[in-house]
């Protein structure tokens, strides 16, 4: 008995092992694909065994007698989950936005950080909408402007900036909010000048977290 997965092409093929499910050492076994893990220093063919949700064992061959059930991994790249620093998944608050899972699980990625979509002012429409609804982790960059992309140029006046409203934010969502972001475009530069920056790391200091800084056409006022 067997059942496929597609992934975004990918077909991935479990079938049942020869444990019963009394007797089996592992729920899952991952078997014959090439693990790359670089924490680790391991780069070669590995079997994979999961026990209650967790990896119990990496061998070079484990038994299928020893699982209940096996994934074919032969001919395919074995990695712990990918983490990508810089997505625009706010998919029902800006235009620009992707489905979380679409870049995330079903791309092989576990952990995605929105750069920026939302600021201060639609924040908790990301953190009600977008990151309940996924099954990949979502976690973000605050922008520096209150309503991050919804329009852009997003960096016309002072009036869009507000670094308390920002900070009284970032500290009641530290659980989602991982650092402060800016567009450092042409516009910016022509509208507010160097001063933004200076503000952006300010609030990014005093929250105590780390500022990306997106670099686009940037006039000769720096």
């Amino acid at each position: 008995m067997a059942r496929w997965n597609r992934i975004r092409g990918l077909e991935l093929k479990t079938e049942l092992g020869r444990g019963s499910e009394e007797d089996s050492l592992y729920e899952l076994l991952v078997k014959g694909g090439e693990v790359i893990d670089p924490a680790q220093g391991i780069h070669g063919q590995r079997d994979i065994g999961i026990s209650q949700g967790k990896i119990a064992a990496l061998a070079p061959d484990i038994a299928t007698s020893e699982a209940r059930k096996v994934i074919n991994a032969t001919g395919k790249i074995v990695t712990p989950g990918l983490i990508d620093i810089h997505t625009h998944v706010a998919c029902v608050i800006t235009e620009m936005g992707a489905v979380p899972d679409r870049v995330g699980v079903l791309s092989g990625v576990t952990t995605v950080c929105d750069a920026g979509s939302t600021g201060y002012a639609n924040f908790p429409s990301f953190k009600k909408f977008i990151v309940p609804q996924a099954q990949t982790d979502v976690f973000c960059f605050l922008h520096m402007v209150s309503m991050g992309l919804v329009f852009m140029p997003e960096l016309c006046d002072w009036h869009n900036i507000d670094p308390e409203a920002m900070l009284k934010t970032i500290e009641e969502n530290r659980d989602i909010i991982r650092g402060v972001k800016l567009r450092a475009t042409g516009a910016m530069a022509q509208n507010l000048g160097i001063e933004v920056v200076r503000a952006a790391k300010k609030v990014a200091t005093k929250a105590r977290l780390p500022l990306m800084v997106h670099l686009g056409k940037i006039s000769s006022i720096f």
